[in-house]
């Protein structure tokens, strides 16, 4: 799709991929690379072309941040590049091929839809009215339109900071003060409308090519109605999320975008993103960056570290208190005493975050036992909460047992399983439940059933499963239980001679697979929640993942790619469809 223009009597048009005027006969961009010919974009899209508000031009899609869609665009008007976002949530809706109605789901979703789109559009109000704060992209417009809205903001032009530090740039001190303190303005400013951003991080902040500072993106996170949205877990931003964030019933404000801004800070000067908010609740192990022998100033130490302060009460309240401390020359730091295990406000892992990387789960197990009558050790008076063994040795973990049996719990040990993990070291655990942070011994609940002493007994057990990681090979006995593979690769025509043993092929030293059907419906996670996992390894972003599902509904094959995948194969299997479209995705790959 292209949209014609007329300068200097040639005819000219726009690239959809960056808005440029471009010679009519072109089909591949000179500016941006963009090709129209290319494969086209997904049918729930807006295509190409498309015209909002009767002056908006829709070009491609930049993003899609799980409930809004980012387009490239252009104000026909007063010929200036825009962002055309447009609010289209994959939990309550869905567009049929050709359509620029948007089609809601009915039910409880459309109720959900139609509150998240309310947040939407008032929230873009608002920011409208901030047209000249420093530090904070743009937002020109708001439209009704196809059911639903669109959001039209500042298209700007330069390079992220993730962009920049990822190619090595460091900062001083002081140039990372000074750099946030032009955000922390004009954030005052939106603060004061009791507008939260909710996903700052260096991919959300823009350095424009004028040297310009913009925060950018604002919304990602607050369109979300319900818990059980499908795409939270792909929003939030590791390291940059603070804990609260993480809860349902977590209490997000001023200080949500504080802490953010102190860990991008935080990766500025050191170099390295802060650690995760919910592990430093249970171990705080983030350093100062004195102590990486990086020179900082002592005033501006504390007020970063003050921003960093796991829990909201002992945090820089708001982005006007972070300021006025990152130009104070005397800043006290606020001091958060370290109380081992009071810790029962420590939230569940979020689904995102799992740690272990599992094709085959095979679960052993930890089991504590509460036992008032036999202990002569005095149980504890704070609240007990599961560690994070993910990564730990058998001495680490039996380490961890003889400190649970200190405060009064008694530990039965087993380990009778294995995940076949190729990245990580044999014999540390790989995966676990209860997940980090679970309650595992609460002491008000004790005192809340001492009338029943069963009772009582009975909420003081707790399962911990573990699960081992192993490079060693796995044996056909073992890949029965991920959806009979033997089977799969049978029908696939691969060469199954060998059964009983499963090694990856090995090409330049490193283990790879060439592809892999991800089945969706699987015991210990689903083939979504694996595929995310897959794709935080640095050997897993480049596999081409396919998924296998009976559900074949357009929504379905969508939010497959939403999760990472690179496409969706409907059950029962049609073999010869397989082929041809597994043949036409390698041939465009390798093209």
């Amino acid at each position: 799709m292209s949209v014609k223009t007329e300068r200097n009597e040639r005819d000219m048009k726009l690239c959809m991929g960056c808005m440029n005027e471009i010679e009519d006969h072109l089909s591949t961009c000179p500016y941006c690379g963009f090709n129209e010919t290319a494969l086209r974009q997904e049918s729930y899209y807006l295509d190409p072309g498309t015209i909002i508000g009767g002056k908006y031009i829709v070009g491609r899609v930049l993003n899609y941040g799980g409930h809004t869609v980012s387009y490239m665009g252009m104000d026909a008007e007063k010929n200036r590049k825009v962002i055309v976002k447009e609010y289209l949530p994959s939990d309550f809706s869905t567009r049929s091929e050709g359509e620029k109605e948007v089609t809601i789901y009915s039910g409880d979703g459309q109720q959900q839809f139609e509150q998240g789109l309310t947040n939407f559009l008032n929230e873009a109000n608002r920011i409208q009215h901030l047209q000249n704060i420093n530090g904070i992209a743009k937002v020109y417009d708001c439209i009704s339109e196809n059911e639903t809205g669109y959001v039209i903001s500042e298209y700007v032009e330069g390079h992220t900071l993730k962009e920049i530090l990822e190619n090595g740039k460091r900062y001083s001190a002081e140039e990372a003060a000074n750099f946030i303190r032009k955000i922390l303005q004009g954030l005052v400013e939106v603060h004061r409308m009791d507008i939260v951003h909710c996903d700052i991080s260096p991919e959300t902040i823009m350095i424009t090519n004028s040297g310009d500072i913009k925060l950018t993106d604002f919304g990602a996170t607050r369109y979300v109605t319900t818990a059980n949205s499908k795409s939270l877990s792909i929003i939030l931003k590791r390291g940059f999320a603070p804990e609260e964030q993480y809860r349902s019933k977590g209490v997000r404000g001023p200080w949500t975008d504080v802490y953010a801004l102190g860990a991008v800070m935080y990766y500025m000067i050191t170099g390295t993103v802060p650690q995760e908010s919910v592990e430093r609740a249970l171990s705080d192990e983030l350093k100062e960056p004195s102590k990486l022998g990086i020179s900082i100033p002592k005033n501006i130490e504390n007020a970063l570290m003050n921003a960093l302060n796991i829990y909201q009460k002992d945090r820089t309240p708001s982005a006007e208190v972070f300021l006025a401390e990152l130009n104070s020359q005397e800043v006290k730091r606020i001091k958060v005493k370290q109380q081992k295990n009071k810790t029962g406000k420590i939230p569940v892992w979020a689904k995102a975050l799992v740690a272990g990387l599992a094709c085959v789960v095979i679960a052993g197990g930890v089991y504590v036992v509460r036992n008032t009558r036999n202990n002569s050790t005095a149980i504890s008076t704070n609240t007990i909460v599961m560690a994070d063994l993910t990564g730990k040795t058998e001495e680490e973990v039996q380490d961890y047992i003889k400190s649970l049996k200190k405060q009064g719990l008694e530990v039965e040990y087993k380990e009778d399983g294995t995940v076949f993990n190729l990245d990580k070291p044999s014999d540390t655990v790989a995966k676990q439940t209860p997940k980090v942070g679970e309650t595992l011994y609460d002491p008000q609940k004790e005192s809340d059933v001492e009338k029943n002493q069963t009772e009582q007994t009975q909420n003081n057990k707790v399962e911990i499963h573990v699960s081992w990681n192993s490079q060693t090979q796995l044996h056909y006995s073992d890949l029965k239980n991920i959806g009979n593979a033997y089977a799969m690769a049978k029908a696939l025509k691969i060469d199954t001679n060998d059964k009983d043993h499963f090694i990856p092929e090995q090409s330049g030293g490193k283990n790879y697979y060439d592809l892999i059907l991800m089945d969706i419906q699987m015991p210990q996670m689903d083939g979504y929640e694996a595929t995310q996992i897959i794709r935080t390894m640095e050997s897993g972003k480049a596999i081409p993942i396919f998924a296998l599902s009976a559900d074949a509904y357009v929504e379905n094959k969508r939010y497959s790619k939403e999760m990472g995948m690179d496409g969706h194969f409907s059950k029962p299997i049609d073999f010869d469809v397989m082929e041809k479209e597994l043949s036409e995705y390698f041939s465009r790959r390798d093209a």
